[in-house]
């Protein structure tokens, strides 16, 4: 094995009581960001792109600061900002938002409409959506819902993002869900006609030889590797792209090369 793992995505911080998330109760309590970087190197992971549990309770200005002054300290630790309309003075306009937070420690925008009560249109995010297609910056977004269990509420998902995807249809798009067969009808459906979307594999991505299948159709540079540790054990998508049956090549871009070529697309001038 002759290549290293950046993880796409990991969770730091302290979740908000009661929220109800579904975390893991082994983990619930959340882990520093020292307890992670401990965790992540016993584990074989050199770099990851971590999202605050803050991020998701905390106003966007404060969770933004305390993401980009945290992942500053680290060599390893790369962040996402998330966003808002900037009509409200919130958070600054695009550029000047650009400038001040991307410093080569920020690795894209997190798209939290439900947890800054923002309606799932385009619209809401059209400054910003814009400007991240222009210059090429990484949109997280999550998939909530999961059909297989008789929850149906990530079909608005499915449907916000076809929205915006067809408006934006260059968008860098990071997709982050928990869907197994047969709900990757939707996802290939997605991938196939949007060639900047990419998919996470911490969740349903990795089940039933689905990274396999995956690279067999659409190529190994669409699939990042991540964790989501510590809601999701760490080893569990380790595991399964050091054993899929796909080349060694195939198993570096996923692994890392996927993620640093999106960080090196990002347009600064």
């Amino acid at each position: 094995m002759d290549y290293t793992f950046f993880d796409a995505k990991i969770i730091c911080g302290k979740p908000f009581p009661l929220r109800g998330r579904g975390v893991n109760p082994f983990t619930a309590a959340g882990k520093t960001v020292d307890e992670v970087l401990t965790d992540m190197k016993d584990a074989g992971i050199s770099k990851a792109v971590a999202v605050f549990e803050e991020q998701y309770y905390s106003t966007v200005g404060t969770a933004n600061e305390l993401a980009l002054k945290t992942s500053e300290k680290y060599d390893e630790l790369y962040t996402l900002m998330c966003i808002v309309p900037s009509y409200t003075g919130e958070i600054k306009p695009p550029m000047e938002f650009f400038k001040d937070n991307f410093k080569g420690k920020t690795a894209g925008f997190l798209l939290c409409g439900e947890e800054y009560n923002m309606g799932r249109h385009p619209l809401f995010y059209k400054e910003w959506l814009e400007f991240a297609q222009e210059r090429n910056i990484p949109v997280y977004y999550t998939i909530t819902g999961n059909e297989m269990k008789g929850d149906n509420s990530n079909e608005n998902d499915y449907i916000y993002i076809i929205n915006v995807l067809e408006r934006y249809p260059n968008l860098t798009l990071i997709l982050n869900y928990d869907e197994t067969w047969p709900n990757f009808r939707k996802i290939y459906t997605i991938i196939a006609n949007f060639p900047n979307v990419h998919l996470l594999l911490a969740n349903g991505s990795y089940w039933m030889g689905s990274i396999e299948d995956f690279v067999q159709r659409f190529g190994s540079e669409r699939l990042l590797f991540s964790t989501e540790y510590p809601r999701r054990y760490i080893g569990g998508a380790m595991m399964a792209l050091v054993h899929a049956c796909i080349t060694e090549d195939d198993k570096a871009k996923i692994a890392s090369r996927n993620m640093e070529r999106l960080l090196g697309g990002i347009i600064y001038d």
